[in-house]
Parts: structure tokens; C-alpha cells; sequence
């Protein structure tokens, strides 16, 4: 090979490269692309809400993204941290456009938290009763679907905590002083008379019959004499 040839050579692949490296160049950096559309509106506990569908793309040096809805009246409404594909519940606040800003977050050269880049996405022209048959799109169309929506659900640590029903205190009974009692009767026996000892027999005849005399006794008894009895 000549010294000729290697320059052409040279010159062939210099010329293959320069337009690579253009196209490259050329090649747009990706970006968000904010994507918000509208699927219904309803009525709430709190009011009308409406629920806005948010989509955008990833950026590969982000580490998060968080979004915020502007809204009718130009009031701003952070939601946090989103993800690619995410459901917003927005309030409604009179007839108007709505605005949903996502940012992407990254860290810097110390670690800290940086937006790396933000777009912005409308859902267009609300009307004065999105609710309403010609509203928001989802809605009540006659079709025996219910506009009401739930609200979003809240946060359970936020909720108050409900306090159980105090058992009542306990009433202790007054005291019951017990009947007083009559002392027992207490009878006493009735007397009882001794039997008569009876009197030993002095004689056969007393044997047989208690109140006779002994024949020895009379005859030993003195006869009373006419002067004794006189006398």
C-alpha cells in the first residue's frame, strides 16, 4: 500500500464520522412530555371534584417527581410525589382552565435535591357545571350512571380517634341492716309434786289395807275413863 492509499483511506473514514457525530448532536435530549386529561367530575362530601389523569415520561437521571395543579382562579395545589401514570382529585373552583405541572428531581454535585427539568399540561376548558350532561366528560350522560364521586380517602393518622363508651362505675348497695329477732321464749316446766312415800306396813292388817290399826296398838292405847272425859 502507498502512502497515497493510506491518505485516502484516511480521508474515507474521517468522512464517515463527521456526519455521525452531527446526528448525534442532533438527537433531542428527552423531556417530560406532561400529559392531563379529564375523566369525570362529581359531587363530594366537600363539593364538586374532579378527577384529572396525569402521564408524562421518565427521565433517566431523575429521582422523583412531584406535580401541582393550578386552577381556575390561579389558586396553586402541590400533590406530592407522582408517578409516570397518576390519578389527581382537584377541586372545583369555577369554570375555567387547569393547569398540572410535573417536575423532576435529581441531586447535585453535594447530594442535594435539584429540579432537572418541568413541563406543564392542561385539561382544557372546564364549563361552569362540569357535572352537568354536556360537562366533563364521564359524567351523568343518562345511562343510569351516578356522577357522585368519593373524595379522596384521608389520611387514618390525621382522623380523630374515636374514644369507646366509659363503662358506668359501679354503685355499691346501700347496707341492709338485718330484722331484729326476738329472744326464744324459754318455758319452765310446771312442778311436779313428789309421789307420797308410802308408810311401811306395821302389822298384817295395815297390808291389806293402809288406814287400819294394828289390834296390838288398840289394845295397848289406855280407854279413856268417864272422869277423864269429864274432867
Amino acid at each position: 500500500m502507498t502512502i497515497r492509499h493510506a491518505q485516502i483511506l484516511f480521508l474515507a473514514a474521517i468522512a464517515m464520522v463527521i456526519p455521525l457525530r452531527a446526528a448525534a448532536q442532533d438527537e433531542p435530549a428527552p423531556s417530560l412530555n406532561v400529559s392531563a386529561s379529564l375523566d369525570s367530575c362529581g359531587v363530594a362530601s366537600t363539593g364538586i371534584v374532579c378527577q384529572i389523569n396525569v402521564g408524562f415520561n421518565s427521565l433517566p437521571d431523575a429521582d422523583y417527581y412531584t406535580a401541582s395543579v393550578t386552577m381556575a382562579d390561579a389558586s396553586v395545589r402541590g400533590y406530592g410525589q407522582v408517578g409516570s401514570a397518576s390519578t389527581l382529585w382537584v377541586p372545583y373552583v369555577g369554570a375555567g382552565t387547569y393547569y398540572v405541572e410535573v417536575t423532576a428531581w435529581g441531586s447535585n454535585d453535594q447530594g442535594e435535591d435539584t429540579p432537572i427539568d418541568s413541563d406543564t399540561g392542561d385539561i382544557g376548558q372546564l364549563p361552569s357545571d362540569p357535572t352537568d350532561d354536556g360537562g366533563a366528560a364521564g359524567a351523568d350522560s343518562g345511562d343510569g350512571t351516578d356522577s357522585t364521586v368519593d373524595p379522596a380517602p384521608s389520611d387514618p393518622g390525621t382522623d380523630p380517634a374515636v374514644e369507646p363508651p366509659l363503662d358506668p362505675a359501679p354503685v355499691d348497695p346501700a347496707p341492709t341492716e338485718p330484722a331484729p329477732t326476738e329472744p326464744p321464749v324459754v318455758v319452765e316446766p310446771a312442778p311436779v309434786e313428789p309421789a307420797p312415800t308410802p308408810t311401811p306396813a306395821q302389822c298384817p292388817e295395815q297390808a291389806a289395807d293402809p288406814t287400819a290399826a294394828c289390834p296390838a296398838a288398840a289394845a295397848a292405847a289406855p280407854e279413856a275413863t268417864p272422869d277423864a272425859a269429864a274432867g
